[in-house]
């Protein structure tokens, strides 16, 4: 149920919410009936902000739980070494450890993270809903090979107009530069966008002399082009037919790598998309050179980035391409994340840790982490939930921001199920974030769509021994040689992507890699 605060509580949150009156918020250390939980996690990137500190939102957190949290934070890029150091030590572990981006049984197995699926079952009802009800494949895809769950996953899924958003990346063009070209539409083509790159270089539509403008990919030369020649994203997927199969095996890959080369010898692809940083992005756009981004399905947050007035990109549908295939891989909008929470085997007290991770998933929290708290952040008109008009004009007065005043993400677990309509609606340059999402709708429901599983049941420890190894091997050997093909140093002909692939099969147990996918695949689907 989702509770309006009384008017007590909503007026002191609101004196605490002001930076300089933060002491007057309650503390719940001072309360009777909380239960203290030690809570192991990343901070905020910005430590004047840091999670441990007394806010209206921990506080607020506290007193729904009844848990006063006894905060263990560090930062995000020393979190990892830090916790495996202490997950090896094995003593006098938190009673609630962030796992990391990571699905490593490891601990698990060593008796570290206790198995949750009884706790859920008869102390969480609103994660019992979400991962049994609502969010099905997240319980799957967090479930052990053992048949248990031993940490609580964070889900995020987004909609706009009622429909799940997969993840999609897309390629987004300038479209200043169309029409300084006098190109009269957006290129529909492999053909048209090879066309469109060269005019811009002959044309010197950043007029700095040179043919510098380029194409640059976010993600490297392994994403969105792909799919425009019937390629789907992913080391290796199951295809239509349920079967395994790996990335450069796929009929088309050739085409892609044809394609790929072709831009690169022409000097119309980031001669850098081997070794790509986001630091290399952002000076190709700062420099008013990247002529196309492959990004996610919008790229327009660039044109504000390029040092001139009236940059625009504009995303491009997926591209036909000669061989008659114009593909939109996605990513199934499952709610994913990949961010865990565990219970460890030193927690005195697992009802109440279960207790408190379960608050985060109720309908409550969901509409906490998204607006804040009523009375301080939002309120409710016509029962729908709006930003308060002085907090709006404190974000605009760049005086806050939303992740200072009420965002626990990843601090804390979450259940965040944006909308795209409320995200435009609270958030400045609503015009632009509006078509941002109707794009990302367009390549999410594309017709054409480039069919494969990538996401497979957690690995036994015997099944991630192999794939890792077998990964290692062929991974190298392949990025090498897709390097080689696309830069000229290799030749290019049938002849030698068959002994390319030849190679995979017979010299990297190619074939090993498959069946270890295709078994977690399968178990995936019994889970």
């Amino acid at each position: 149920m989702k509770r309006i605060l009384c008017g007590g509580l909503a007026a002191l949150l609101m004196f605490g919410l002001l930076p300089s009156c933060n002491n007057d918020t309650p503390s719940t250390g001072d309360q009777e009936g909380y239960t203290t939980l030690k809570v192991m996690t990343v901070d905020r990137a910005d430590s004047e902000k840091s999670i441990t500190k007394e806010s209206p939102i921990t506080t607020m957190i506290q007193e729904k739980t009844k848990v006063k949290i006894e905060w263990d934070a560090m930062p995000e890029a020393n979190y990892s070494e830090i916790m495996n150091t202490r997950l090896a030590a094995g003593l006098n572990l938190p009673d609630i450890m962030f796992t990391g981006y990571s699905n490593d049984l490891k601990p698990a197995t060593n008796g570290l993270y206790i198995p949750l699926n009884d706790l859920i079952q008869k102390e969480a009802p609103n994660l019992k809903k979400a991962l049994y009800e609502e969010f099905e494949m997240v319980r799957k895809l967090n479930t052990a090979p053992d048949g248990n769950i031993y940490w609580v996953p964070g889900i995020d899924q987004p909609t706009y107009q009622g429909e799940p958003m997969a993840s999609v990346h897309g390629v987004s063009i300038r479209k200043d530069w169309l029409d300084k070209c006098g190109i009269t539409k957006v290129p529909e083509t492999t053909t048209e966008f090879y066309d469109a790159l060269k005019a811009f270089q002959t044309n010197d539509c950043n007029g700095n002399g040179k043919a510098d403008e380029v194409f640059v990919s976010w993600f490297g030369f392994q994403d969105a082009m792909l799919s425009w020649f019937g390629v789907p994203q992913g080391s290796i997927t199951i295809d239509e037919k349920g079967e395994p199969k790996y990335l450069w095996c796929y009929e088309n890959a050739y085409d892609y790598v044809v394609y790929m080369r072709k831009l690169y010898a022409d000097k119309l692809l980031d001669q850098q998309i081997f070794n790509v940083t986001g630091e290399n992005i952002l000076k190709r756009v700062n420099l008013n050179r990247a002529s196309a981004i492959c990004y996610w399905a919008d790229a327009s947050t660039f044109d504000s980035q390029c040092g001139v007035d009236g940059a625009e990109y504009v995303t491009m549908k997926p591209l036909k391409t000669d061989i008659g295939t114009a593909g939109q891989f996605k990513i199934p909008a499952t709610g994913q994340t990949g961010a865990n929470w565990a219970i460890t085997k030193d927690c005195k007290n697992p009802e109440a840790a279960i207790k408190f991770l379960d608050w985060f998933y109720s309908e409550e929290a969901r509409d906490m982490v998204l607006w804040g708290i009523e009375g301080v952040h939002c309120e409710k008109v016509d029962g729908k939930f709006q930003q308060k008009a002085d907090f709006v004009e404190r974000v605009q007065n760049n005086t806050t921001t939303l992740a200072d005043e009420y965002d626990w993400v990843p601090c804390l677990p979450f259940c965040r199920l944006t909308k795209w309509e409320d995200t435009v609606a609270k958030t400045a340059g609503n015009e632009k974030l509006q078509a941002r999402a109707q794009e990302s709708l367009v390549l999410s429901n594309w017709e054409e769509t480039v069919w494969a599983v990538t996401q497979v049941a957690l690995p036994t420890e015997e099944e991630e021994k192999m794939a890792n190894q077998y990964a290692n091997e062929m991974g190298t050997f392949a990025i090498e040689s897709i390097t080689k093909f696309i830069n000229g140093r290799d030749d290019l002909t049938p002849q030698t992507w068959q002994k390319f692939q030849d190679r995979l099969k017979n010299d990297f147990h190619l074939q090993d890699r498959l069946d270890i996918f295709k078994k977690q695949y399968d178990r995936l689907n019994n889970n």
